[in-house]
């Protein structure tokens, strides 16, 4: 298809000047080229006539003619694999510079990419794939002039093109005085060794200043070492209740000074187990078994529930584990007369 956009231009414009537009083609392969010039017409490795190859990565440095102008291209025809065929344009003299656009499918057409860099530069990178090739892609090359503003002022030293107000290709030396940056303040010796330390939340810099820092929301946290209480509770709501620790490893909760190995300054509840109200006739001995699955044997304690005046006083029990799930209970009326009444026990491990 690139062979009717050329024809078709030589027609409508038909003038000699035409033929002598320079023709510029990207290498093919994986080269690396470059060329300076600012007329023109910027074609992929195939030419005016044929698309491009497969398994293309080629880069090619467009560069303006004077120092004053800024390359620019314009894509009358852009049409590649989308998704798969690219065409990166860089702002500068190598793929290292900013990146102004990246193509693909039909997304060049009609767009106009120009150089902002101080050298004017536009650098082009092509990749294809191993199959599935399209018509390519036709750019018209021209040069617009660089605004005053942004070519003068810079100075070189060592250097013909200065990117900065002050460049320098080399070493500076200053035997006096030394630098001075924008907040005024002035840097006559080398940079000193200087050491970061954190002191409690104080975050502290030799030779500097200091920061207190904010509590640390530890949150899921991994300790990588020993948690140091240093004398503090730990507590819901940061006060001073809760848990805390002593030094030889006692643990209180409710008093600041356990006194063993767990101290609690209050009531401890724990769940227990409850059976159904037991009946048995006088001089009786009966059993039950507690399906508990807990898969260990339980040690037990074991209170008589006489509320009602059923004669539970008289009831007399004991337990025995018949597995690491069943334990059975075995309790025996001493009263002259049946007893009714119920057992409650808790698991002490």
């Amino acid at each position: 298809m690139k062979h009717l956009y050329l024809i078709l231009t030589l027609l409508v414009l038909g003038r000699p000047a035409v033929l002598r537009a320079q023709t510029i083609l990207m290498s093919a392969g994986t080269a690396t080229s470059t060329s300076t010039g600012c007329a023109g017409t910027v074609y992929d490795a195939g030419g005016t006539i044929n698309g491009y190859g497969a398994s293309q990565n080629s880069t090619l440095t467009l560069r303006p003619t004077a120092a004053t102008g800024r390359v620019s291209l314009n894509f009358t025809l852009f049409q590649t694999e989308k998704d798969y065929d690219f065409l990166e344009i860089y702002d500068g003299i190598s793929t290292s510079t900013p990146l102004l656009a990246r193509l693909s499918g039909l997304e060049g057409l009609n767009q106009t990419y120009t150089a902002t860099n101080v050298l004017g530069a536009l650098t082009l990178r092509f990749t294809s794939d191993a199959s599935v090739e399209r018509a390519g892609f036709a750019a018209t090359l021209s040069c617009v002039p660089v605004p005053a503003s942004t070519y003068t002022g810079n100075v070189g030293v060592g250097t013909t093109q200065p990117l900065e107000k002050l460049q320098v290709a080399g070493t500076i030396y200053s035997s006096q005085g030394g630098v001075r940056f924008p907040d005024g303040s002035l840097q006559n010796t080398a940079a000193l060794t200087q050491q970061l330390s954190l002191q409690g939340s104080t975050l502290s810099l030799t030779d500097g200043g200091s920061v207190v820092l904010p509590g640390d929301n530890l949150g899921n946290h991994t300790a990588t070492q020993n948690l140091r209480l240093n004398g503090r509770w730990l507590s819901n709501d940061g006060g001073n209740e809760g848990l805390r620790v002593s030094n030889n490893g006692n643990v209180g909760i409710g008093t600041a000074s356990p006194q063993t190995r767990l101290h609690v300054n209050g009531s401890v509840r724990q769940d227990t187990y409850s059976s159904n109200l037991v009946s048995i006739p006088a001089g009786a001995i009966g059993t039950f078994d507690w399906t508990h699955n807990l898969g260990y044997q339980p040690t037990l304690m074991i209170v008589v529930d006489q509320t009602g005046g059923g004669g539970g006083e008289y009831v007399s029990h004991s337990y025995e584990h018949l597995s690491n799930n069943i334990t059975r209970f075995y309790v025996r009326n001493a009263r002259s007369s049946a007893s009714s009444f119920r057992l409650h026990w808790i698991r002490v491990n």
